[in-house]
Protein backbone atom coordinates (compact mmCIF):
# COMPACT_ATOMS: atom_id res chain seq x y z
CA UNK A 1 0.00 0.00 0.00
CA UNK A 2 1.40 3.75 -0.90
CA UNK A 3 -0.15 7.14 -0.12
CA UNK A 4 -1.06 8.86 -3.09
CA UNK A 5 -2.74 12.27 -1.57
CA UNK A 6 -4.05 13.86 1.75
CA UNK A 7 -6.48 16.45 2.37
CA UNK A 8 -6.75 19.18 5.43
CA UNK A 9 -10.26 19.83 6.48
CA UNK A 10 -10.76 22.93 9.09
CA UNK A 11 -13.04 21.84 12.01
CA UNK A 12 -14.50 25.15 13.19
CA UNK A 13 -16.93 23.22 15.21
CA UNK A 14 -18.24 25.67 18.13
CA UNK A 15 -18.15 25.07 21.86
CA UNK A 16 -22.09 24.54 23.17
CA UNK A 17 -23.35 27.63 25.61
CA UNK A 18 -21.24 30.41 24.49
CA UNK A 19 -17.88 28.75 24.88
CA UNK A 20 -15.77 26.79 27.54
CA UNK A 21 -13.42 28.35 30.22
CA UNK A 22 -10.25 26.83 31.84
CA UNK A 23 -7.25 28.41 33.28
CA UNK A 24 -6.19 28.88 29.80
CA UNK A 25 -8.99 31.22 29.09
CA UNK A 26 -12.16 30.90 27.81
CA UNK A 27 -12.41 28.55 24.01
CA UNK A 28 -15.41 29.35 21.84
CA UNK A 29 -14.36 27.04 18.36
CA UNK A 30 -12.62 24.08 18.41
CA UNK A 31 -9.99 25.34 15.29
CA UNK A 32 -8.78 21.61 14.88
CA UNK A 33 -7.23 19.99 11.10
CA UNK A 34 -8.89 17.06 9.93
CA UNK A 35 -6.17 15.26 8.18
CA UNK A 36 -7.81 12.46 4.96
CA UNK A 37 -5.00 10.27 3.96
CA UNK A 38 -5.74 8.48 0.58
CA UNK A 39 -3.81 5.19 -0.96
CA UNK A 40 -3.52 3.31 -3.90
CA UNK A 41 -5.59 0.81 -2.32
CA UNK A 42 -8.67 2.56 -1.86
CA UNK A 43 -8.60 2.77 1.49
CA UNK A 44 -8.75 5.84 3.51
CA UNK A 45 -7.05 7.10 7.14
CA UNK A 46 -8.08 9.81 9.66
CA UNK A 47 -6.03 11.40 11.37
CA UNK A 48 -6.60 14.82 13.97
CA UNK A 49 -4.55 17.93 14.11
CA UNK A 50 -5.67 18.96 17.58
CA UNK A 51 -4.27 22.29 19.21
CA UNK A 52 -2.27 21.82 22.35
CA UNK A 53 -3.46 22.72 25.14
CA UNK A 54 -3.06 26.11 26.71
CA UNK A 55 -2.73 29.40 24.81
CA UNK A 56 -1.26 27.83 21.30
CA UNK A 57 -1.20 28.26 17.89
CA UNK A 58 -4.50 27.06 16.60
CA UNK A 59 -3.84 24.53 13.76
CA UNK A 60 -5.86 26.20 11.31
CA UNK A 61 -3.40 29.36 10.60
CA UNK A 62 -1.79 30.01 7.49
CA UNK A 63 1.19 29.20 8.77
CA UNK A 64 0.28 26.29 10.37
CA UNK A 65 -1.62 24.85 7.33
CA UNK A 66 2.01 25.60 5.58
CA UNK A 67 3.85 23.47 8.03
CA UNK A 68 1.31 20.84 7.76
CA UNK A 69 1.65 20.74 3.59
CA UNK A 70 4.87 20.43 3.95
CA UNK A 71 5.60 17.83 6.47
CA UNK A 72 2.45 15.27 4.70
CA UNK A 73 3.69 15.75 1.58
CA UNK A 74 6.83 13.71 2.14
CA UNK A 75 4.53 10.90 3.03
CA UNK A 76 3.64 10.28 -0.87
CA UNK A 77 4.62 7.08 -2.43
CA UNK A 78 5.42 5.87 1.07
CA UNK A 79 3.84 2.59 2.63
CA UNK A 80 1.81 3.78 6.35
CA UNK A 81 0.93 -0.14 7.43
CA UNK A 82 4.11 0.56 9.64
CA UNK A 83 2.90 3.44 11.64
CA UNK A 84 6.13 4.16 13.01
CA UNK A 85 8.27 3.62 10.45
CA UNK A 86 6.08 5.63 8.35
CA UNK A 87 6.37 8.57 10.17
CA UNK A 88 10.07 7.89 11.25
CA UNK A 89 10.94 8.30 7.66
CA UNK A 90 9.35 11.68 7.86
CA UNK A 91 11.54 12.97 10.65
CA UNK A 92 10.64 14.11 13.49
CA UNK A 93 8.46 17.73 13.92
CA UNK A 94 9.25 19.18 17.51
CA UNK A 95 7.45 21.57 19.94
CA UNK A 96 4.63 23.84 18.43
CA UNK A 97 4.30 21.39 15.29
CA UNK A 98 4.78 18.07 16.76
CA UNK A 99 0.88 17.47 16.69
CA UNK A 100 0.76 17.20 13.37
CA UNK A 101 3.14 14.05 13.20
CA UNK A 102 0.42 12.69 15.60
CA UNK A 103 -2.33 13.00 13.06
CA UNK A 104 -0.15 11.39 10.67
CA UNK A 105 0.60 8.71 12.86
CA UNK A 106 -3.43 8.37 13.71
CA UNK A 107 -4.29 8.18 9.93
CA UNK A 108 -1.54 5.32 9.52
CA UNK A 109 -2.84 3.24 12.40
CA UNK A 110 -6.20 3.62 11.56
CA UNK A 111 -5.17 2.23 7.96
CA UNK A 112 -3.05 -0.42 9.27
CA UNK A 113 -6.40 -1.86 11.33
CA UNK A 114 -8.89 -1.15 8.15
CA UNK A 115 -6.11 -3.27 6.21
CA UNK A 116 -6.50 -5.94 8.50
CA UNK A 117 -10.14 -5.57 8.88
CA UNK A 118 -10.16 -5.14 12.62
CA UNK A 119 -10.75 -2.60 14.85
CA UNK A 120 -8.02 -0.10 15.81
CA UNK A 121 -7.99 -1.69 19.88
CA UNK A 122 -7.03 -5.14 18.58
CA UNK A 123 -3.79 -3.07 17.58
CA UNK A 124 -2.77 -0.98 20.20
CA UNK A 125 -2.90 -4.07 22.94
CA UNK A 126 -6.45 -5.47 23.07
CA UNK A 127 -8.91 -4.81 25.29
CA UNK A 128 -10.13 -5.58 29.45
CA UNK A 129 -13.09 -4.19 29.00
CA UNK A 130 -16.19 -4.27 26.79
CA UNK A 131 -16.76 -0.58 27.50
CA UNK A 132 -15.34 2.61 29.42
CA UNK A 133 -16.93 4.95 31.30
CA UNK A 134 -16.59 8.75 30.38
CA UNK A 135 -16.05 11.72 32.82
CA UNK A 136 -18.31 14.97 32.13
CA UNK A 137 -16.84 17.81 31.95
CA UNK A 138 -17.77 21.15 33.36
CA UNK A 139 -16.22 24.75 32.07
CA UNK A 140 -16.16 27.92 34.66
CA UNK A 141 -19.31 29.37 35.02
CA UNK A 142 -21.48 31.05 37.85
CA UNK A 143 -22.35 28.32 40.24
CA UNK A 144 -25.71 27.26 40.38
CA UNK A 145 -25.09 26.67 36.45
CA UNK A 146 -21.77 24.40 37.59
CA UNK A 147 -24.04 22.28 40.04
CA UNK A 148 -26.99 22.41 37.88
CA UNK A 149 -24.55 20.70 35.02
CA UNK A 150 -23.17 18.07 37.29
CA UNK A 151 -26.57 17.36 39.27
CA UNK A 152 -28.11 16.80 35.18
CA UNK A 153 -24.94 14.48 34.26
CA UNK A 154 -25.39 12.22 37.38
CA UNK A 155 -28.87 11.85 36.51
CA UNK A 156 -27.76 10.66 33.30
CA UNK A 157 -25.37 7.78 34.63
CA UNK A 158 -21.86 10.26 35.11
CA UNK A 159 -19.95 8.94 37.64
CA UNK A 160 -16.30 10.82 37.18
CA UNK A 161 -16.87 14.30 36.94
CA UNK A 162 -14.40 16.90 35.89
CA UNK A 163 -14.71 20.76 37.12
CA UNK A 164 -12.45 23.29 35.41
CA UNK A 165 -10.48 25.86 38.54
CA UNK A 166 -8.15 28.65 38.42
CA UNK A 167 -9.37 30.60 36.04
CA UNK A 168 -9.79 33.90 38.42
CA UNK A 169 -6.44 33.66 40.12
CA UNK A 170 -8.31 33.67 43.37
CA UNK A 171 -8.07 30.55 45.58
CA UNK A 172 -10.88 31.47 47.31
CA UNK A 173 -13.38 31.30 44.56
CA UNK A 174 -11.88 27.90 43.26
CA UNK A 175 -12.37 26.53 46.84
CA UNK A 176 -15.88 27.86 47.17
CA UNK A 177 -16.56 25.90 43.50
CA UNK A 178 -15.22 22.60 44.77
CA UNK A 179 -17.27 23.20 48.13
CA UNK A 180 -20.47 23.84 45.65
CA UNK A 181 -19.70 20.97 43.75
CA UNK A 182 -18.81 18.24 46.62
CA UNK A 183 -22.58 19.29 47.76
CA UNK A 184 -24.15 17.99 44.88
CA UNK A 185 -21.33 15.30 44.28
CA UNK A 186 -22.99 11.25 44.86
CA UNK A 187 -21.26 9.26 47.60
CA UNK A 188 -19.71 6.79 44.81
CA UNK A 189 -19.05 9.60 42.59
CA UNK A 190 -15.32 11.05 41.90
CA UNK A 191 -14.33 14.65 41.06
CA UNK A 192 -11.15 15.58 39.39
CA UNK A 193 -10.20 19.29 39.69
CA UNK A 194 -8.60 20.24 36.87
CA UNK A 195 -6.60 23.48 37.48
CA UNK A 196 -4.78 22.82 33.79
CA UNK A 197 -1.49 23.71 35.59
CA UNK A 198 -2.94 27.21 36.80
CA UNK A 199 -1.98 27.09 40.71
CA UNK A 200 2.09 27.13 41.99
CA UNK A 201 2.89 24.96 44.24
CA UNK A 202 2.14 26.86 47.46
CA UNK A 203 -1.44 27.50 46.35
CA UNK A 204 -2.53 23.58 45.64
CA UNK A 205 -0.84 23.13 48.51
CA UNK A 206 -3.52 25.55 50.19
CA UNK A 207 -6.05 23.93 48.55
CA UNK A 208 -5.89 20.37 49.07
CA UNK A 209 -5.44 21.52 52.59
CA UNK A 210 -8.90 22.53 52.86
CA UNK A 211 -10.48 19.50 51.48
CA UNK A 212 -10.54 15.84 53.12
CA UNK A 213 -12.60 13.68 50.92
CA UNK A 214 -11.24 10.49 48.95
CA UNK A 215 -13.82 11.82 46.30
CA UNK A 216 -11.69 14.00 44.94
CA UNK A 217 -8.76 13.81 42.64
CA UNK A 218 -6.61 16.76 41.81
CA UNK A 219 -5.86 17.06 38.48
CA UNK A 220 -2.74 18.68 37.20
CA UNK A 221 -2.53 21.50 39.95
CA UNK A 222 0.51 22.91 38.92
CA UNK A 223 2.34 23.35 35.30
CA UNK A 224 5.68 20.99 35.73
CA UNK A 225 6.20 17.76 36.79
CA UNK A 226 8.33 18.41 39.59
CA UNK A 227 5.40 20.99 41.10
CA UNK A 228 3.22 18.24 41.21
CA UNK A 229 5.27 15.72 42.45
CA UNK A 230 6.32 18.29 45.10
CA UNK A 231 2.62 18.56 45.69
CA UNK A 232 1.59 14.78 45.88
CA UNK A 233 4.60 14.42 48.25
CA UNK A 234 4.05 17.42 51.17
CA UNK A 235 0.23 16.79 51.28
CA UNK A 236 -2.45 13.44 51.39
CA UNK A 237 -3.53 14.63 47.99
CA UNK A 238 -4.60 11.89 45.41
CA UNK A 239 -2.85 13.74 42.25
CA UNK A 240 -2.97 12.86 38.30
CA UNK A 241 -0.38 14.42 36.11
CA UNK A 242 -1.97 15.27 32.63
CA UNK A 243 -0.76 17.83 30.46
CA UNK A 244 2.79 17.62 31.85
CA UNK A 245 3.05 13.93 31.00
CA UNK A 246 5.20 15.63 27.54
CA UNK A 247 6.09 11.46 27.02
CA UNK A 248 7.12 8.22 27.83
CA UNK A 249 10.20 9.37 29.50
CA UNK A 250 8.02 11.80 31.90
CA UNK A 251 5.55 8.56 32.48
CA UNK A 252 8.82 6.04 33.25
CA UNK A 253 10.27 8.81 35.83
CA UNK A 254 6.50 9.15 37.59
CA UNK A 255 5.98 5.58 37.72
CA UNK A 256 9.73 5.31 39.54
CA UNK A 257 9.43 7.96 41.89
CA UNK A 258 5.38 6.39 42.94
CA UNK A 259 4.71 9.96 44.34
CA UNK A 260 1.57 10.77 42.84
CA UNK A 261 -1.32 8.96 42.35
CA UNK A 262 -2.15 8.58 38.65
CA UNK A 263 -1.37 10.34 35.12
CA UNK A 264 -3.39 11.51 32.20
CA UNK A 265 -2.52 10.39 28.85
CA UNK A 266 -3.06 12.98 25.85
CA UNK A 267 -1.57 11.06 22.52
CA UNK A 268 -1.35 15.01 21.33
CA UNK A 269 0.86 16.58 23.76
CA UNK A 270 2.70 12.84 24.33
CA UNK A 271 3.58 13.03 20.26
CA UNK A 272 1.55 10.23 18.62
CA UNK A 273 -0.33 6.94 19.69
CA UNK A 274 2.93 4.57 19.85
CA UNK A 275 4.01 7.06 23.08
CA UNK A 276 0.49 7.30 24.83
CA UNK A 277 0.38 3.46 23.96
CA UNK A 278 4.11 3.09 26.15
CA UNK A 279 3.21 5.35 28.60
CA UNK A 280 -0.43 3.73 28.98
CA UNK A 281 1.36 -0.02 29.63
CA UNK A 282 4.36 1.81 31.78
CA UNK A 283 1.32 3.10 34.00
CA UNK A 284 -0.51 -0.34 33.70
CA UNK A 285 2.67 -1.93 34.73
CA UNK A 286 3.31 0.13 37.88
CA UNK A 287 -0.69 -0.35 38.94
CA UNK A 288 -1.46 3.26 38.59
CA UNK A 289 -4.88 4.83 37.59
CA UNK A 290 -5.12 6.48 34.51
CA UNK A 291 -7.10 8.96 32.69
CA UNK A 292 -6.90 8.49 28.79
CA UNK A 293 -8.36 11.71 26.43
CA UNK A 294 -6.67 14.19 24.65
CA UNK A 295 -6.43 17.44 23.49
CA UNK A 296 -9.85 19.09 22.93
CA UNK A 297 -10.87 17.18 20.00
CA UNK A 298 -13.78 15.94 17.11
CA UNK A 299 -14.35 12.33 16.18
CA UNK A 300 -11.24 11.35 15.51
CA UNK A 301 -9.28 11.68 18.91
CA UNK A 302 -11.86 11.01 20.77
CA UNK A 303 -11.97 7.88 18.98
CA UNK A 304 -8.48 7.12 19.46
CA UNK A 305 -8.25 7.60 22.81
CA UNK A 306 -11.47 5.08 23.55
CA UNK A 307 -9.13 2.51 21.86
CA UNK A 308 -6.46 3.22 23.81
CA UNK A 309 -8.29 3.13 26.88
CA UNK A 310 -10.00 0.22 26.17
CA UNK A 311 -6.68 -2.22 27.33
CA UNK A 312 -6.50 -0.54 30.95
CA UNK A 313 -7.84 -2.86 33.67
CA UNK A 314 -10.65 -1.51 34.83
CA UNK A 315 -9.50 -1.28 38.41
CA UNK A 316 -7.12 1.54 37.05
CA UNK A 317 -8.98 3.36 34.52
CA UNK A 318 -10.41 6.76 36.30
CA UNK A 319 -12.21 7.56 32.37
CA UNK A 320 -11.77 8.40 29.06
CA UNK A 321 -13.96 10.95 27.82
CA UNK A 322 -16.54 11.47 24.54
CA UNK A 323 -15.89 15.45 23.54
CA UNK A 324 -18.29 15.05 20.43
CA UNK A 325 -21.30 16.22 22.61
CA UNK A 326 -19.79 19.88 23.57
CA UNK A 327 -19.20 20.57 20.05
CA UNK A 328 -22.04 21.75 17.28
CA UNK A 329 -20.37 19.29 14.51
CA UNK A 330 -19.27 16.08 13.88
CA UNK A 331 -16.80 14.39 11.10
CA UNK A 332 -19.22 11.44 10.68
CA UNK A 333 -22.48 9.82 11.45
CA UNK A 334 -20.84 6.85 12.61
CA UNK A 335 -18.16 6.46 15.34
CA UNK A 336 -18.33 5.18 19.20
CA UNK A 337 -21.28 4.34 21.07
CA UNK A 338 -21.72 6.39 23.85
CA UNK A 339 -24.77 5.42 26.44
CA UNK A 340 -25.26 6.48 30.11
CA UNK A 341 -21.97 7.54 30.22
CA UNK A 342 -20.45 4.07 29.29
CA UNK A 343 -18.04 4.34 25.73
CA UNK A 344 -18.10 1.22 23.74
CA UNK A 345 -16.34 1.25 19.96
CA UNK A 346 -18.87 0.39 17.16
CA UNK A 347 -18.19 -2.77 14.61
CA UNK A 348 -15.93 -1.01 12.03
CA UNK A 349 -12.63 -1.43 11.36
CA UNK A 350 -9.99 0.85 12.12
CA UNK A 351 -11.09 4.08 14.15
CA UNK A 352 -14.51 2.90 13.29
CA UNK A 353 -15.61 6.15 11.23
CA UNK A 354 -16.16 7.06 7.60
CA UNK A 355 -15.66 11.13 7.45
CA UNK A 356 -18.68 12.88 5.53
CA UNK A 357 -16.29 15.63 4.26
CA UNK A 358 -19.29 17.23 2.02
CA UNK A 359 -19.98 18.76 5.02
CA UNK A 360 -16.84 20.55 5.81
CA UNK A 361 -16.72 22.64 3.15
CA UNK A 362 -13.85 22.72 1.08
CA UNK A 363 -10.25 21.25 1.76
CA UNK A 364 -8.08 24.26 3.49
CA UNK A 365 -4.82 22.00 1.37
CA UNK A 366 -4.79 18.87 -0.63
CA UNK A 367 -2.73 17.49 -2.42
CA UNK A 368 -1.89 14.09 -4.93
CA UNK A 369 0.91 12.29 -6.52
CA UNK A 370 0.63 13.97 -9.71
CA UNK A 371 0.03 17.95 -8.36
CA UNK A 372 2.84 20.21 -7.30
CA UNK A 373 1.34 22.34 -4.77
CA UNK A 374 -1.41 23.08 -1.77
Amino acid sequence: MKVTGFELYALPFAFGSGGYTTSYGTRTHLNNLLLVLFTDSGLVGLGEVCRKAGNTIEPTTPEFIRRAHEFLQQSIGRDPLDPGSARARLGELQGTYSNISCAFETACFDLAAKSAGRPLWSILGGKKQESVPVYHTIGQSNPARMAAEARLAQRRGCRVLQVKVASTGNIEDDKACISNLLACLGEEAVMLVDANGGWDADTALSAVASFVDDRILWEEPCRTYAENKYVAENSSAAVILDQCVTGPAVALQACRDGAVHGMGIKCTMQGGLLAGRLSRDLAIEHGMKLKVDDSWSADVATAASLHLALAVPPEQLIASVDMRPYLDGRISSEGPICEAYRFAPNSLSGLGLVAELDNLGPPLASYAACSTSA
